[in-house]
């Protein structure tokens, strides 16, 4: 997540498609970093789509798109397994 301004400055529009995030492990002990998943995109028209999450896990908790702090704007097709 930009919270620079650097993508609104530098880039322009276009979308992610296909990626898939695999054997990802978030480790260490919940306090103030929490492992947010934030698939976000820029708007309604700039989007996120076909993005697979397969045995990610936090904290040793497997994720799926009901998991806490997982945030999921401005995408499509956006699973987990």
């Amino acid at each position: 997540y930009d919270t620079t301004g650097y993508l609104d400055k530098y880039v322009t529009g276009g979308c992610l498609d296909g990626i898939t995030f695999r054997n990802v492990a978030v480790t260490g002990e919940k306090g103030e970093y929490r492992g947010e998943i934030i698939v976000r995109g820029r708007s309604a028209t700039e989007t996120v789509r076909n993005i697979r999450f397969e045995n990610v896990t936090r904290f040793g908790e497997l994720v799926t798109g009901k998991s806490p702090d997982v945030l999921v704007e401005n995408a499509d097709q956006v699973t987990f397994r």
